[in-house]
């Protein structure tokens, strides 16, 4: 068992309970415009609506926070790879759209946000964070989720995503 284990656990089922909070809500919410069972379904839509927030909360902070800060430090290449940094950065932005591209090694068309993920890493803007560049080649993340081959350009999506 690696050392944050239980903490990708404890994020992994937060989201699973996000998921069923919106469900139950989503369904209590039918129910209403429905005008069937409004007894239950009002219970339905303020459990689901207020567990689906405060785990919304949970699971941005501590575990999803916690949990990246241990893959940064422990897997340089992985939060490379997911976040799209070619090259080491001081004040390393995170970008939330954009193609990887291995042969120039940059992000097409990207928006990015300055700083935020030396911030959201180290908790500073002016952090340097390892990129690419500082990684061997052969140790470079081949899955899909992390970069495109060369011959395709996969592009990414929301924070640490690449489709």
């Amino acid at each position: 068992m690696n050392p944050w284990g239980l903490l990708q656990y404890m994020h992994n089922m937060t989201g699973a309970v996000i998921t069923g909070s919106f469900v139950m809500a989503a369904t209590g919410a039918f129910y209403l415009l429905e005008g069937q069972r409004e007894d239950f379904a009002r219970i339905f839509l303020k459990v689901g609506a207020i567990a689906g927030l405060l785990s919304s909360i949970l699971i941005i902070f501590p575990t999803g926070d916690l949990h990246g800060k241990y893959v940064a430090h422990n897997q340089p290449a992985a939060i490379a790879g997911m976040e799209g940094l070619f090259k080491t950065e001081a004040g390393a932005g995170m970008v939330l759209i954009g193609q990887p591209n291995e042969v120039t090694g940059q992000i097409d068309n990207p928006i990015i946000v300055n700083d935020a993920l030396s911030f959201l890493i180290y908790g500073t803007t002016k952090a340097e964070v390892e990129g690419l560049d500082q990684i061997p080649r052969d140790q470079w993340p081949t899955a899909l989720p992390l970069l495109s081959t060369p011959t395709t350009s996969w592009p990414v999506w929301g924070h640490g995503l690449c489709f």
